[in-house]
């Protein structure tokens, strides 16, 4: 019984961190094997309990470990599907904007480009309409990051970058990407700031009306 003992140790090992699927075919055999050739008598139903066990057990059967729980369903990292549920939400929500933008800028009769920044401003989404200026792609996209990285719009910028105002100068500093004109305005939700619009291709009260239209979305 001592040999039995230790055998099942050995089975109970091999049935359980062995991946390859022979040797686990192996020790199904050599379980079913000493069942058969075993006795009532011989085995207590304890030890006849054990070793249908391990016969039972599927031949894909992965070992469980301290970092791998029953269930095998790894928990989801927080912030990877905080920051992933963002960014879905935000390009849903852009996509939106530029489309009311644009339906706007058809109205006025002008032809704009319509960007969409994160709160890094980094671009989301951008969208030139047919006939709108070349110069309006870099323009819109800069008055868009102007506006999330000041977390104001570049109308309310453009006041105070009047001369002798506190931010005289500003279109000179970050290698010329700051914009003091309209036509930029932050992105909110639930009063945190989550990227920004820009648009370009129109007058200044244009573009502010249409980048509007596409906040209001």
């Amino acid at each position: 019984m001592v040999y039995l003992n230790r055998l099942s140790d050995l089975l109970f090992v091999l049935a359980r961190f062995v991946d390859q699927e022979e040797m686990v075919d192996q020790v199904t055999a050599t379980v079913k094997r000493i069942l058969s050739e075993q006795s009532a008598a011989e085995l207590s139903p304890e030890e006849r309990s054990f070793f249908e066990q391990r016969a039972l057990e599927p031949a894909n059967a992965e070992p469980l470990t301290p970092e791998q729980p029953a269930s095998k369903q790894a928990a989801a990292d927080p912030l990877t599907v905080t920051k992933k549920a963002a960014a879905s939400t935000l390009l849903g929500r852009a996509k939106a904007m530029i489309e009311a933008a644009e339906a706007k800028a058809a109205e006025i009769g002008v032809p704009m480009v319509i960007t969409v920044v994160d709160d890094g401003g980094n671009l989301v989404a951008q969208h030139r309409m047919d006939g709108a200026l070349l110069a309006s792609i870099a323009i819109s996209r800069d008055k868009a990051y102007t506006a999330v990285a000041l977390k104001m719009s570049t109308e309310a910028a453009a006041a105070l970058a009047q001369p002798y105002r506190a931010l005289y100068g500003l279109n000179t500093v970050d290698g010329g990407r700051l914009v003091v004109f309209g036509g930029g305005i932050p992105i909110a939700d639930d009063g945190v700031i989550i990227g920004a619009i820009g648009v370009s291709g129109g007058s200044v009260e244009q573009d502010i009306a249409v980048a509007q239209a596409g906040l209001d979305a």
